[in-house]
């Protein structure tokens, strides 16, 4: 298996474990617990488990000045996008908070425009206008009464993994991706275990389900997030973003199987907007580009 394909299936594998991962959080919620209980060991767990992945490697977890640096900054997006993720699911929908973190796809594509300083082409413009149109009308449609807390968290934790996507891809892929995932979900913990603490928001669960709910919603994430930036580094950042397709897909089957959360027909269609308009941005921006891309 080539490198490229391991990247393939790493981003399929996470995409699966992500979206499971946030519809098991309504169950550990109905359960009891708390995001502020979930995203600090979810965190903790994760930089242990890097750590003793290094150790066992032979890999120094030692960087350069300027690399531990970017690690700050990708930990403190982590924090965000470790509590965001899930925290939206509390007051939302699964399968509209699975819509609102997935803003970061559509994102990645524009911010690579921007960040290469080309022009987006007409159809780039187009996908991302039916995309984001997606989103909007999902969110818009027949939930009124929708809480607008919980959608600011599923869009700014889809916009903090936007970011640290193309951060990693274009800054840090010289460095070695075992210390660089360890020292930014470090960085993470040390952020959200002391606010868990100290706010008095940490709540654990008091039912058997939620605490297997938690126990899923902290393996899959755990067991994901490696995954996933091994498969930008291996498959780029943008392949990795059109095979992430499969998590709010994944989402949304999930919250029909387990708790019978069904989507109405205008959230249907927002969310085949939000994955077409993904699909066809991703499809053109894979292609050579073109006079109108240049800067």
């Amino acid at each position: 298996m080539t490198p490229v394909q391991r990247g393939y299936l790493f981003a399929v594998a996470s995409s699966l474990g992500l979206g499971l991962a946030i519809a098991a959080a309504r169950a550990a919620y109905e359960g009891g617990a708390t995001p502020l209980a979930i995203s600090p060991v979810r965190a903790v767990l994760l930089a242990v488990m890097l750590g003793l992945v290094c150790v066992a490697r032979r890999r120094s977890l030692r960087l350069p000045q300027r690399d531990m640096l970017s690690c700050l900054g990708l930990g403190v997006l982590a924090a965000h996008m470790f509590y965001g993720n899930i925290a939206a699911v509390e007051t939302i929908p699964v399968g509209l908070a699975a819509l609102c973190f997935f803003v970061y796809p559509p994102l990645v594509g524009a911010l690579s425009a921007a960040l290469d300083r080309r022009w987006p082409s007409a159809a780039v413009m187009g996908a991302l206008t039916l995309a984001f149109a997606g989103v909007a009308l999902a969110l818009g449609v027949g939930f009124d009464d929708l809480d607008s807390s919980g959608v600011f968290l599923g869009v700014s934790a889809g916009t903090a993994c936007a970011i640290s996507v193309l951060w990693l891809a274009r800054g840090m892929a010289h460095a070695d991706p075992l210390p660089v995932m360890f020292w930014f979900s470090a960085v993470a913990a040390a952020i959200l275990v002391p606010v868990g603490l100290l706010s008095g928001g940490a709540r654990l669960p008091v039912t058997s389900m939620g605490w297997v709910a938690c126990l899923a919603v902290v393996l899959c994430q755990v067991s994901s997030i490696p995954l996933y930036y091994a498969a930008v580094r291996l498959a780029g950042a943008e392949t990795t973003a059109m095979l992430n397709n499969l998590q709010p897909l994944t989402s949304i089957f999930a919250a029909w199987a387990l708790y019978d959360e069904r989507l109405g027909l205008w959230q249907w269609g927002g969310a085949v907007m939000v994955l077409g308009g993904i699909l066809w941005m991703q499809t053109v921006l894979r292609r050579p580009p073109r006079w109108c891309d240049r800067a």
